[in-house]
């Protein structure tokens, strides 16, 4: 499989057989890294088709152009080079550029745009934008193709770059944006007074302002008529948002008629709108900021002029601009309106450029004049440019190219601490800045245990400390710092408090001050510690003739970094097997994993035949092999029915009540018995009434098992009983029990307990008789003798 145009070879590619005799498709490859494939086919007429699509590319292959009939040779079809035709995916957004930026915007793609591309090789095919204004599609590589936009109200668009009149695709994906623009459309609307009957319509001025985040100019309406007490009003605009200010012509100094209203003119229809005027109040706003030098100006001072938006709310928004005096002066209706401004100036022998910002919320009320101040306030510009310039030579191994990276060296249980020089270019705009530096490191476990220090203006190293820059007054004054060096150092922790990453350290520098905070960061890479151990290999295992049995290792990495362990398994014994022979398993820092290993015995292995299992695990980088083994022997399981072990125990066994029998099966073979079924049932000898029950348990070897069963409601007496064992696929010992009669004898618990109650009663009232009898015979005495 090869590319039509490229000669590139096509891998890892499946190709579609298509029988022409009615057999169905066939499924070929996938093709090698030369594009090859070489398959088995049924007899027959065959054609070759393909059709994959990944992302961005495709490749195509019609039926019919390579077939069997015509490229057969002793019954072998050489198809020879099938080339395959490449396409990719082309496409951008079609935009109306609303905010002028000669780029699209969100909101600015046009919908429903008829997007037609053609080449001169017989292309053909109509896309539609999206909601987005995007428009994509796959199209054959290596052409020039013809791209026309085309949608009512808006001018035919035909693609173009610079001089060049064509879409041009090469080998891979295109993605270009293209601008249309919207014809004028026609606008109108209808203005009456609340107030009825009324003459501030007659002669009231109509003037349409852009939306906010549309740049145009506003419109004055000329045509405009005035009968029946309505003011009609008409004109032509470009496609968009518009705001819709109607003032009366009874404004005085409180306020007058006014109307205001959200114009949505479509490309295709325009827009009508209907107002209605009511009383309104006046609005007069000045404004104020202060220079760097703390000289006070307003908006009518800034060269370029200032605009300020006014929010009435409901998307009426729209913008403004200050007269010379820095004041603005209008009448709007009752209500809250939201007004936001800002603006640059160049300032400062520097030449640097100023932010300033300004707000205010006023609720305006009918017939009233409000007077308002905007102030201004500069934006705080801390800017810095922080860079690292040196490194200790003997800190740290890096190159002199990157010094953003480098690597710690080992010094005794720990390592060296790195040394670094900083550069600070002050890009700020205040007089003085003071920044705060500070030093941290990215979230790691080991994060605790680092700390980043700096020399501060008296030779001593600390955690934090201060830098004071800035422009100064002018660029004569003696405090103007643009540039200065700070030397900083990075404490690492000991060796066996260390953790490696593949992506080191992250060791941030901060410099903080009232403008926000600018950093460096540097990585330091710690050079990984291997440390792995292999535990909890059995010293003997017992296995089946023919039988097999598991071996679980425990993995344990006592080093600073993931790494990488290979164990391996061997043995050397005839006929007997161990897998898997090698696993690689990533064990993280600190961390342990397991590994299991399945030991397979002969078939004809002799009795107590012994095999010595050998594990390995080698670290990924340098530490010593670490060693552990088994030694699997032929066994067998010898089960013990402990009847002394048996619960309930004759003190304990309650009549009439619920419990449970518990039966330790005890396992004194070196093989673990995996499935056996203890059956308990009332013996026949006996005249106890317990059904038959089973449960399945595992007896381990030179272990223990319980088998458990509940009862209920036995009466008092000898409970004889008798246990079963059934063994299930594990070889047995000939001493091994295969069942045991017990006798469990059964007492009214609740008659003993009757009377022991009466007996302690007695034994109660016997103490008081005594008690009564000794202080009768001592107030006999003491009479006597008075």
């Amino acid at each position: 499989l090869q590319e039509e145009l490229t000669n590139s070879n096509i891998t890892a590619t499946r190709i579609t057989a298509v029988s022409l005799d009615g057999l169905g498709n066939v499924s070929l490859g996938p093709s090698d890294n030369s594009g090859m494939i070489s398959e088995v086919l049924m007899p027959g007429n065959w054609t070759l088709m393909l059709n994959r699509t990944e992302t961005l590319e495709s490749w195509t292959l019609e039926e019919g152009i390579h077939n069997s009939a015509d490229s057969m040779v002793n019954n072998s079809w050489e198809a020879g080079v099938v080339s395959i035709q490449k396409s990719v995916l082309i496409g951008g957004k079609v935009f109306w550029d609303l905010d002028e930026n000669d780029t699209p915007s969100s909101g600015e793609g046009i919908e429903e745009v008829n997007v037609s591309i053609t080449s001169q090789s017989g292309f053909n095919q109509n896309v539609t934008t999206d909601a987005e204004g995007v428009w994509k599609l796959f199209v054959p590589i290596r052409d020039n193709y013809s791209v026309v936009a085309e949608k009512s109200g808006f001018a035919t668009v035909n693609y173009t770059d610079g001089n060049n009149t064509f879409y041009t695709v090469n080998d891979t994906h295109e993605s270009r944006d293209f601008e249309m623009s919207a014809g004028f459309v026609s606008v109108s609307g209808n203005v009456t007074d609340i107030l009825g009957t009324s003459t501030r319509l007659d002669g009231a001025t109509v003037t349409l302002y852009p939306a906010s985040g549309i740049v145009r100019d506003s419109i004055t309406i000329t045509s405009t008529t005035y009968a029946n007490d309505t003011l009609s009003w008409s004109g032509s605009i470009q496609p968009g948002d518009w705001i819709v200010v109607v003032e009366g012509t009874d404004s005085d100094e409180n306020g007058g008629g006014i109307a205001i209203g959200l114009l949505e003119a479509s490309v295709q229809d325009g827009a009508s709108i209907d107002l209605v005027m009511e009383k309104g109040g006046l609005l007069a706003v000045s404004t104020s900021w202060l220079s760097i030098e703390s000289e006070q100006f307003h908006a009518g001072d800034v060269t370029d002029g200032v605009e300020v938006e006014l929010d009435l709310g409901d998307g009426v928004e729209w913008n403004m601009e200050f007269d010379s005096n820095g004041e603005l002066e209008m009448v709007l209706p009752a209500g809250n309106v939201i007004l936001d401004s800002d603006f640059e100036t160049v300032q400062h022998e520097l030449n640097l450029t100023m932010e300033y910002t300004a707000g205010l919320s006023v609720d305006v009320i009918q017939d009233t004049a409000e007077d308002r101040i905007m102030e201004f306030t500069r934006r705080v510009n801390s800017d810095l440019v922080v860079e690292v310039i040196s490194i200790g030579e003997d800190t740290a191994v890096f190159d002199s190219s990157d010094l953003s990276e480098m690597t710690a060296i080992e010094d005794g249980d720990g390592y060296k601490v790195i040394t670094m020089k900083l550069s600070l270019t002050y890009e700020g705009t205040e007089i003085s800045d003071q920044f705060t530096v500070s030093g941290g490191l990215g979230v790691t476990q080991d994060a605790e245990f680092w700390s980043i220090e700096f020399l501060n203006s008296t030779g001593e190293w600390t955690d934090v400390m201060d830098v004071t820059m800035g422009i100064g007054n002018n660029n004569s004054d003696t405090s103007q710092l643009l540039t200065t060096e700070v030397e900083a150092r990075v404490n690492l922790p000991l060796q066996n408090q260390s953790q490696t990453y593949d992506d080191g350290h992250a060791v941030n520098m901060r410099f903080t001050a009232d403008g926000g905070p600018n950093e460096v960061s540097v990585r330091v890479n710690v050079p990984q510690q291997y440390n792995i151990s292999l535990n909890d290999a059995p010293a003997g295992i017992g296995v089946g003739v023919g039988d097999e049995t598991l071996v679980t290792l425990r993995i344990v990495n006592d080093g600073n970094g993931d790494d990488t362990v290979s164990v391996q398994s061997s043995l050397s014994c005839e006929g007997w097997q161990v897998t898997p022979g090698l696993s690689n398993i990533t064990v993280a820092a600190g961390s342990e994993r397991s590994q299991s290993f399945t030991i397979f015995a002969p078939a004809d292995a002799s009795s107590e035949e012994s095999c010595m299992v050998e594990f390995t695990a080698d670290s990924e980088g340098e530490f010593e092999t670490q060693t552990q083994s088994t030694n699997a022997i032929i066994s067998v399981a010898n089960l013990v029915i402990d009847e002394g072990g048996v619960e309930p125990r004759n003190a304990e066994a309650k009549a009439n009540a619920d419990g449970q029998f518990i039966i330790p099966i005890r396992n004194d073979g070196f093989l673990t018995a995996q499935d056996v079924i203890v059956y308990l049932q009332a013996d026949e000898l006996g005249d106890t009434d317990y059904p038959q029950k089973q449960v399945t348990i595992t007896v381990p070897a030179n272990g223990v098992a319980y088998a458990s069963f509940d009862y209920s409601d036995l009466p008092p007496g000898d409970a004889r009983l008798k246990v079963t064992l059934d063994v299930i696929g594990t070889p047995t010992h000939e001493d091994s029990d295969s069942s045991a009669i017990i006798t469990i004898k059964f007492s009214n618990m609740a008659d003993e307990d009757g009377e022991s109650g009466w007996l302690v009663v007695v034994i109660i009232l016997l103490t008081g008789l005594v008690l009564y009898g000794g202080f009768k015979t001592a107030k006999k005495g003491s009479s006597g003798r008075f």
